[in-house]
């Protein structure tokens, strides 16, 4: 879709006025762009424009390569039956007096005729599992479903017919904030999945920041700015679109006001005397933190890992991120700790073995690049390492001597805390219990069989699940599955759960340890596999007779990030940290 100088005036005579102007834009095939803007900005009648609602008096809208304004009739109907669209709220969106089903099928109805209520019912039911709705809501109304439910079932009217592209007119603006985190990650699968392009608008720039490859700002019906989305964040050109970014709110005063002051926007704050950061660099995005000298968060970003351009890039993206949060929060920064995926050299600060997610990674001299780009000591630890060191200083073990750490992920991870320090044995691969065989004699990503990781981590979750039921899927869909009660899903979460429960068991036999934080994305639906957890250790108490503490991670997305800060602190002189 592409919008070229394009103007519309609102009303007639004296009244009218333009509500855009010379707006150019474009959306390329399975892109994300995002629109934002204050409220009366524009974005919404661009959005409009682009569906045809609204008709432009100067400019030209191209979609799918025709002209909109050359198109009538049976071609034009044809045309933007490949454009869907999701309005802000599905109230006002889905008609109260018809079922879920019906509501959904209605472009069916509208643009494929020729279809019989047997393939349009079939559809349905397809469409709403996609969006993670039950089959069984289809005969609700719309009145009788949560808001992100509503929200849902307006994503699958709006794919219903296999669209090209989708407009989404802030969407999750009217949800809290747990079910936009599920909206939003419904969206983001579906285009993976199948594809299509999205317009995305809205004044969130957080979720533009997440989710949009480029970002077009808009002011008083014209184009501020636009470019790559984190290029058009980190580095804005114009004085509005920082303005605009330091209005976002956060929940802490203090940084509140901290990032507003270099505009004038609020009285300065005095910054803290020294600073310490961690980063988190994952396959997917990279975690920044700017951390007080005891570790407490002062400000954090989240930007995406350009994973396939290099460790220059990676890194280069990472302190980008890193001078924008400097630039909010004046202050002395005495180190920066860097959590990595993959096998690291943490003496040498260098990466050893990276997965095939990285291009240009494995052998990347990190903590010599960051040194260089900020003038400040730096210090590189593997990503698990890193996550204990966190959950140990600020989250759910804390002041813990003896811990061990688990990640359950896409693989499992371990990592040992004793007398309260890390250790990692004299070849550096102590804890390391998603490798351990005992558990079966399935094949493991790492050419062994029986591992703990062969039942626990992510991707065994999916693999197990698709053995039982031959549906291909993800951990998250298994999940959800076995929410629902689902037997074959709660099936792979008990086996699971058992099998974790066993590798506790013989690290509290072996070392005597008692305490252990579980981590990854596997432990964010720990309420599936703890139950099995717990009744195998309660069937099987360790020899100690000591009772076995299993804490789910608190810190979430920040443990590895705060864990390299913790890493930086310990290794800095304890005077530079005052």
């Amino acid at each position: 879709m592409e919008l070229r100088d394009v103007s519309v005036r609102f009303g007639r005579g004296r009244r009218s006025f333009r509500a855009l102007r010379d707006v150019s834009l474009t959306v390329h095939a399975g892109e994300t762009v995002g629109l934002v803007g204050e409220s009366g900005s524009g974005k919404s009648t661009a959005a409009r424009v682009a569906l045809g609602l609204v008709r432009a008096y100067a400019g030209s809208v191209t979609l799918f390569g025709s002209d909109l304004a050359c198109t009538r009739g049976r071609p034009r109907r044809s045309l933007l039956s490949g454009v869907g669209v999701v309005l802000q709220d599905p109230v006002a969106s889905l008609d109260a007096r018809m079922s879920v089903a019906e509501c959904v099928a209605e472009p069916l109805r509208v643009h494929r005729r020729g279809l019989s209520a047997t393939q349009r019912r079939a559809r349905v039911v397809e469409v709403l599992e996609l969006v993670r709705l039950s089959a069984g809501l289809a005969t609700r109304g719309p009145r009788e479903l949560s808001g992100g439910q509503r929200q849902r079932v307006s994503l699958a009217r709006a794919l219903v017919l296999e669209r090209r592209l989708l407009v989404v007119d802030e969407p999750t603006s009217a949800l809290d904030v747990s079910v936009q985190r599920t909206v939003l990650e419904v969206i983001a699968e579906l285009q993976e999945e199948l594809g299509f392009a999205c317009l995305f608008v809205s004044h969130d720039l957080a979720v533009v920041q997440e989710f949009a490859q480029r970002v077009v700002v808009m002011r008083a019906g014209a184009v501020e700015e636009e470019g790559p989305t984190m290029t058009t964040l980190l580095r804005p050109k114009t004085e509005y679109t920082r303005r605009l970014i330091a209005a976002v709110p956060v929940p802490d005063p203090v940084l509140q006001r901290r990032r507003r002051a270099p505009l004038g926007l609020d009285p300065p704050v005095t910054a803290p005397a020294g600073m310490l950061a961690g980063v988190d660099i994952g396959g997917t995005v990279t975690e920044v933190v700017l951390c007080a000298a005891d570790l407490r968060v002062i400000d954090r970003l989240t930007v995406p890992t350009p994973a396939h351009d290099g460790g220059t890039a990676m890194v280069s993206t990472a302190l980008d991120a890193l001078r924008l949060l400097l630039d909010r929060t004046p202050g002395r920064l005495l180190g920066v700790g860097v959590g990595a995926a993959g096998v690291v050299d943490p003496g040498a600060g260098r990466i050893l073995v990276a997965s095939g997610s990285f291009r240009g990674w494995a052998g990347f001299p990190v903590t010599a690049a960051v040194e260089e780009g900020l003038g400040v000591p730096a210090y590189l630890d593997n990503d698990v390492n890193a996550f204990l060191r966190g959950e140990v200083a600020q989250g759910a073990v804390v002041g813990e001597r003896h811990v061990l750490g688990m990640t359950l992920g896409t693989g499992v991870g371990g990592v040992l805390w004793l007398e309260g320090r890390l250790y990692g044995g004299p070849h550096g691969a102590a804890g390391e219990i998603g490798h351990v065989p005992g558990f079966g004699a399935l094949p493991c990503t790492c050419g062994g069989r029986g591992h703990l990781e062969t039942l626990a981590s992510g991707r065994s979750i999916a693999a197990r699940y698709a053995e039982r039921t031959g549906r291909n899927t993800t951990a998250r869909r298994v999940a959800e599955a076995a929410a629902l009660g689902g037997p074959d899903a709660c099936a792979v979460f008990e086996t699971a759960g058992a099998s974790v429960a066993r590798a506790l068991l013989v690290t509290a036999g072996l070392l005597d340890v008692s305490t252990f934080v579980i981590g990854g994305g596997v432990s964010r639906t720990w309420g599936l596999p703890e139950p099995s957890v717990r009744r195998t250790l309660t069937a099987e108490p360790p020899v100690s007779g000591r009772r076995i503490r299993v804490a789910p991670a608190h810190l979430g997305g920040d443990a590895v990030a705060v864990g390299a800060a913790s890493r930086a602190r310990t290794e800095l002189a304890p005077g530079t940290c005052v």
